[in-house]
């Protein structure tokens, strides 16, 4: 249960941190219009952005699983991810769904993103794993 409780928080923290910095990007590069469309929908964006940032914390439990190969335990957490993403986008109107290329757009670039918040994320395990497994080695050598 405690697991489920981390990853949520870290979910809403994740997905609060990425609307501030897209916020900022948005203010600075759309100008006032961007501002107002922001300020007037802060509430449902903040909400919106932490269930998105939920949706992609929670199914990484999958990696508990070893019996899954990392390709499965990384499709399902990203269908799951992308899946809560882009039904949430919708209800809230982020994807321009007037614009048919642009909904293709907009998914293949949330995509990117998500793929490489990923793989920070991957790497930055993939260290510590390799941290740790050192200190285990000079301990064990120790002996």
């Amino acid at each position: 249960m405690k697991e489920y409780i981390k990853l949520t928080v870290q979910g809403m923290a994740i997905g609060s941190l990425i609307l501030i910095i897209l916020s900022i990007f948005g203010i600075y590069f759309g100008g006032k219009e961007f501002q107002e469309l922001l300020i007037n929908n802060f509430i449902t964006y903040s909400i919106a952005a932490m269930v998105i940032g939920i949706g992609f914390s929670l199914p990484s439990i999958v990696y508990e699983n070893n019996e899954l190969s990392l390709l499965k335990q990384f499709l399902i957490q990203m269908s799951i991810g992308m899946s809560i993403l882009i039904i949430t986008s919708l209800f809230v109107g982020w994807i321009p769904i007037n614009y048919g290329l642009g909904i293709i757009i907009w998914i293949l670039i949330a995509l990117t993103f998500t793929i490489l918040i990923w793989a920070g994320f991957y790497l930055y395990n993939k260290k510590e794993a390799s941290n740790i497994n050192k200190q285990i080695k000079k301990i064990q050598n120790k002996n």
